[in-house]
């Protein structure tokens, strides 16, 4: 029980505050792909991740320079098309 808790409690989650490690994973992603953007994925039912968004960008932004496109999603295919033309035009831009 304690490795697993110690595991969940390890997950850089924007529930956990402050969670400097996400900011920290997200880094060493980008640096690990040369990534020329990030694409950051909220579901409409995880009110703390659309919070955080907007922090999410600013690192990007401020510590790498590279455009963040923040989209926002439920689990249904409804707004399949949408996101795609989206993400189109953000792979364009890049």
């Amino acid at each position: 029980m304690d490795a697993l808790a110690e595991q969940y409690l390890a997950t850089p989650c924007s529930v956990m505050s402050p969670n400097t490690g996400r900011f920290d994973l997200l880094a060493d992603m980008i640096r690990a792909f040369s990534a020329d953007g990030v694409v950051d994925l909220t579901w409409q039912a995880c009110h703390t991740c659309n919070i955080k968004a907007f922090s999410v960008k600013a690192f990007i932004r401020e510590s790498f320079a590279i455009p963040a496109l923040h989209l926002e999603t439920d689990y249904a295919e409804s707004d399949t098309e949408q996101l795609r033309v989206c993400i189109e035009a953000y792979l364009e831009m890049l």
